[in-house]
């Protein structure tokens, strides 16, 4: 989508508001999916997680797509913003600044569970080094591999 010439300032300042409604919306949902996702990571839920995962990146793609289409309208701010009524210019604003703290929440989310996820590999790590050890010990302990094999029938004729 490009700024369309023939929309004065205001009608572009208002398509950017919905373009930025959207946003805005989708950030929140993203949010919402971040928090499920420490849920998730905190119960061990792996195959609830990796459904969450998917549902995010579509969310992702979605951000993508509205994102291109408020370039536009970003590049040509300056100029929409000289003749638009202060009203809308602080409702763009008020909206930017709702997304910009919703995208930080996300990111320091983020942050949390990749922290989180890495102690959790880092146990199992731990967990598969003992049973490995375990198992070497049972071993140990047992009769050799190559060990010949008693007779189970002998011929006491002779």
């Amino acid at each position: 989508m490009t700024v369309k010439t023939q929309e004065n300032p205001s009608q572009q300042a208002t398509a950017l508001l919905v373009l930025l409604a959207e946003q805005r919306e989708h950030y929140r949902e993203l949010k919402s999916l971040s928090s499920q996702q420490a849920q998730c990571i905190r119960a061990g839920s792996t195959e609830d997680l990796l459904a969450l995962l998917s549902k995010r990146q579509s969310v992702i793609d979605s951000l993508s797509k509205s994102n291109a289409q408020v370039v536009p309208y970003r590049e040509s701010w300056p100029s929409i913003c000289e003749v638009i009524d202060p009203a809308q210019r602080q409702r763009v604003g008020k909206i930017l600044d709702e997304i910009g703290q919703m995208l930080s929440e996300v990111v320091e989310q983020d942050e949390r569970d990749r922290v989180e996820l890495k102690g959790v590999q880092a146990h199992i790590g731990t967990q598969m080094n003992q049973v490995n050890r375990a198992n070497r010990a049972i071993q140990a302990y047992g009769p050799p591999k190559t060990a010949p094999k008693i007779p189970t029938f002998t011929d006491h004729q002779g």
